[in-house]
């Protein structure tokens, strides 16, 4: 089953220098063997490409590995770069655990992140997939509030990995949440929060998520996260996101 991490960096950092930290780790970590910008990829992962691999970001990058391993990395039109990784496999060790979050501080380290989420597939598209009546059936009609041009406006929901940079630490009161049970704090040094839930990311418990994410989105504001059940509320960020976002625009 495939497991997605996306993280979001703003675009005034990335540098060859902070790449070739990336580079590296992918390369030992995630055995990584191939790279391009389209597929099927045609270069063949070295340590000393990365210079080659960095160029090709403007279009994109499509890096390839071991253990099912893809990472992409894209630029996006609102100010931000996505990293989005998937590691398709049926279990995740603590191991594998270890090396995600050891990837994603890395990331914040060189390249400082905005936001982040990961989940299964199964779960992204149980938040986000829409259903319409096609007589007497329901038929997928799309996504709703998962988007790049949704995340302008609003944070796509609560997952089983969350990660909020400075801002969004800042602005959503972190300090609420960290009492809840079920919940397993990674990091928390001020300018980035990473937390899990406690259950394996293959858990399927919907009820009970749903309980605890209610919860948390109580204590860090409902009308921030994306909810696809909710037909009422108008979904927006903390107003100092907003004006951090519109910055991150400017220097497109």
């Amino acid at each position: 089953m495939p497991i997605e991490i996306l993280l979001n960096t703003p675009i005034n950092i990335l540098s060859i220098t902070a790449f070739e930290k990336i580079w590296k780790f992918i390369g030992k970590s995630y055995k990584a063997t191939k790279f391009g910008s389209t597929e099927p990829l045609k270069n063949k992962y070295s340590i000393n490409e990365a210079s080659t691999a960095f160029d090709l970001i403007e279009k994109r990058l499509i890096v390839r590995g071991g253990k099912q391993f893809t990472l992409l990395i894209e630029k996006r039109p609102i100010g931000l770069y996505d990293f989005i990784i998937t590691i398709d496999q049926t279990q995740f060790t603590q191991n594998e655990y270890t090396i995600l979050f050891q990837f994603i501080k890395i990331i914040h380290k060189n390249l400082g992140i905005v936001y982040g989420r990961g989940c299964t597939i199964k779960e992204f598209e149980e938040k986000h997939k829409v259903y319409v009546e096609v007589n007497g059936n329901l038929e997928s009609n799309g996504y709703a509030g998962g988007s790049m041009w949704d995340f302008a406006d609003y944070l796509p929901g609560i997952y089983w990995l969350n990660v909020f940079g400075e801002v969004l630490t800042s602005a959503l009161n972190i300090e609420k949440i960290k009492s809840l049970e079920n919940l397993n704090f990674d990091n928390s040094d001020g300018d980035l929060t990473i937390f899990h839930f406690c259950d394996n990311i293959f858990t399927d418990n919907k009820d009970k998520r749903i309980k605890e994410e209610e919860k948390i989105g109580q204590l860090l504001g409902r009308k921030h996260f994306f909810n696809i059940h909710d037909k009422k509320t108008n979904f927006a960020h903390p107003p100092v996101f907003i004006e951090y976002l519109n910055n991150l625009k400017k220097l497109l």
